[in-house]
């Protein structure tokens, strides 16, 4: 506790803190699943990766770009593509509500 006051009271000095976010479990999944995918065949594309999932390609590209978040439709669609348990897809779907909450 004194040190946090201390450090309240101090002389303001340029400090940079950087706060990392944590990226989120359904774009970690569809990253890992994509790299998995092109590793198997190196011309799979995100084309291919969306027609799959059955989504259009250019909501998949701002997703992997992160210039849109992922859905919980996209998050279930993943997690049947990749034959998860009912309770991982849950997960996958819960993260997608929690980064929409946090926006």
């Amino acid at each position: 506790m004194q040190q946090l006051d201390q450090m309240i009271n101090a002389k303001p000095e340029f400090t940079i803190i950087t706060v990392m976010k944590e990226e989120n479990l359904c774009l970690k999944a569809l990253r890992s699943e994509l790299e998995k995918l092109k590793s198997k065949n190196p011309s799979y594309s995100i084309r291919a990766f969306a027609r799959d999932l059955e989504i259009s390609h250019s909501f998949l590209n701002k997703v992997l770009n992160k210039k849109s978040s992922a859905t919980p439709r996209l998050a279930y669609r993943l997690g049947q593509y990749t034959n998860r348990s009912e309770s991982e897809i849950l997960e996958l779907i819960v993260s997608t509500i929690n980064e929409a909450d946090e926006e």
